[in-house]
């Protein structure tokens, strides 16, 4: 369990690094973050600086995205698989609302099927760099939901 003095490497490791294992395996892979407004989430989640510059205070999805595309070019290197690495990023509010944080106009709302959600938009991710500028891109996007 982790807690308050747990550092962003802490929190990589106990989840990130098993997420980036099954997806080098063939697998997808969610990281979802639950809790109150202003409980830490998103520093957990992508850091102080949302990975820029690279640096201990990274969240788990900027430590996540740098190990893939470390185990990416070891793998093409050795000629053994060839990846492309993509992503979706969603936000979930309040009675459930879904909404794509990538999409081009405002941010979309999505519908869920079984664990599938339909009509995310999907980006090629050709370097950790451009992702972390995706996120940048995001977080302007996202909601504040307050807790009464």
């Amino acid at each position: 369990m982790l807690g308050p003095s747990s550092t962003q490497n802490d929190a990589y490791l106990a989840c990130g690094s098993y997420m980036v294992e099954a997806v080098v395996g063939g697998k997808n892979a969610c990281l979802f973050t639950y809790g109150q407004t202003g409980s830490g989430k998103t520093h957990s989640v992508f850091g102080g600086e949302y990975g820029r510059p690279a640096g201990k205070l990274d969240g788990v999805v900027p430590q996540m995205v740098s190990e893939l595309f470390r185990k990416k070019t070891q793998f093409e290197k050795r000629g053994k698989f060839r990846y492309d690495l993509k992503c979706s990023l969603v936000e979930v509010g309040s009675g459930s609302t879904i909404r794509d944080l990538l999409a081009k106009e405002d941010a979309t709302a999505l519908r869920m099927r079984g664990d599938d959600v339909l009509g995310a938009r999907v980006e090629a991710i050709t370097s950790s760099k451009q992702f972390m500028i995706l996120i940048e891109q995001t977080m302007l996007k996202r909601t504040a939901y307050s807790v009464n």
